[in-house]
Formats: structure tokens, C-alpha cells, sequence
């Protein structure tokens, strides 16, 4: 009786898929977020990627594979991993001017920037991958 209720629950979902296969293709499985399988050392080991033919930098490979991957669960254009030589003269030369200051840190310096464009731009001209520590002004580090 159990091989049975087996065989015939088997043949009802195959018949299901022959009738209409596509349900069974349209069912998605949830995309889990890159955080739960992707820890990134701090390790400065720069890392150059083109996004829509703007350079951006990643302290490390690390971080450039985690920002992709994010993008991808986003569906966004992937990061194009580059050398420093193709990256740097296409840093970003203009940013808006508009002020929303965040503060950026990058190994244990902390500097504050007028917006995030202008971080980018900072951290690409001058080989440093400030990364996004804080909305508004940054504060001073006590010892």
C-alpha cells in the first residue's frame, strides 16, 4: 500500500510537469545575500574594476568579487576586473555638486567627502579605497 501511494503521488507531479512544465521552471529558489557567503579580509591588496567604463577601486579582490556579487542578486552590470594602468585614467573627473557629506575611511585614516561621488574620485585618483564608514562628518578618533 505505501509503494503504491508512492508510485501514484510520483506520477502525478510528472504528469503535472508533462502538462505544464513551466510551472516547475518558474519557481525560483530565494537568492540568499553574498554576506552569508562572502568575509572579506581587510588586507590592502588594491584591486582596479571598470563599471560602465568608470574606474572604481577595492582594497582587495575580495571585495571587488563581493561588490559583483551583490550586483548579480541585483541584476546589475558586473564590475570588469582591470589593471591599474586601464583603470586610472578613466577615474571619474566630475562629480555633482550637491553636498551630502559621508565619512570614508581607509586603513586608519578618516576623511570626510562632500558626497559619495567624490569619494570614489578621491580614493581612484590617488590609489586609496576609502570604503563608506558613516553618514555626515567624520568624527575625530579618540586614542
Amino acid at each position: 500500500m505505501k509503494g503504491s501511494l508512492v508510485i501514484y503521488i510520483t506520477s502525478i507531479i510528472a504528469l503535472s510537469v508533462l502538462l505544464n512544465p513551466l510551472s516547475v521552471l518558474s519557481q525560483s529558489t530565494p537568492k540568499i545575500s553574498c554576506s552569508a557567503y562572502m568575509k572579506c579580509s581587510q588586507i590592502a591588496d588594491t584591486s582596479y574594476g571598470l563599471i560602465d567604463g568608470v574606474c572604481r577601486i577595492f582594497r582587495n579582490p575580495c571585495l571587488l568579487a563581493f561588490e559583483n556579487c551583490d550586483r548579480e542578486a541585483r541584476n546589475e552590470s558586473l564590475i570588469i576586473p582591470t589593471t591599474k594602468e586601464k583603470c586610472t585614467p578613466r577615474c571619474p573627473n566630475m562629480c555633482p555638486m550637491y553636498i551630502s557629506p559621508i565619512c570614508g575611511e581607509y586603513v586608519k585614516e578618516r576623511r570626510t567627502f562632500n558626497n559619495e561621488c567624490e569619494m570614489e574620485r578621491y580614493s581612484c585618483k590617488n590609489g586609496k579605497s576609502f570604503r563608506l564608514l558613516s553618514q555626515g562628518q567624520c568624527q575625530s578618533i579618540k586614542a
